[in-house]
């Protein structure tokens, strides 16, 4: 497929960020400071990985435009 030669590294980085969620604890510390620190590291960690989910899908979703199929992608939460 072209554009994807690079796809062990980009899933490798995906993990590597995912991983880095599941390692992070909230601060048990009495300093306020601290825990706000760690706070702060945990919601970049999680935007880190979101955004480079975002940026996969958008690639995938611009192969796909080439493909002669409809991918449809649709929200369960508003099923309900």
């Amino acid at each position: 497929m072209p554009g994807w030669r690079q796809d062990a590294y980009h899933l490798r980085t995906f993990k590597k960020a995912h991983r880095r969620i599941q390692k992070l604890r909230h601060s048990t510390s009495r300093d306020e400071k601290q825990r706000q620190a760690r706070e702060g590291q945990i919601q970049q960690a999680h935007r880190d990985y979101l955004g480079q989910a975002e940026t996969l899908l958008g690639r995938m979703l611009m192969t796909f435009d080439g493909w002669q199929f409809k991918l449809e992608i649709r929200d369960r939460s508003e099923e309900v």
